[in-house]
């Protein structure tokens, strides 16, 4: 009983891991993304004729 009751346990707890880490690389890459097209804004903004 207890060895099943640990493996549910151990089960949950990667699920959960597996879960925060998929949610930390969509966030990681949805910063990269919004950074990458902000700096690309202000570049085309700094290159406009005077």
């Amino acid at each position: 009983m207890s060895t099943v009751y640990l493996m549910l346990q151990y089960h949950g707890m990667t699920l959960q891991a597996s879960q925060n880490i998929s949610y930390f690389l969509n966030f990681t890459s949805g910063v990269h993304f919004c950074s990458k097209t902000w700096l690309q804004s202000l570049k085309n903004v700094l290159e406009l004729p005077k």
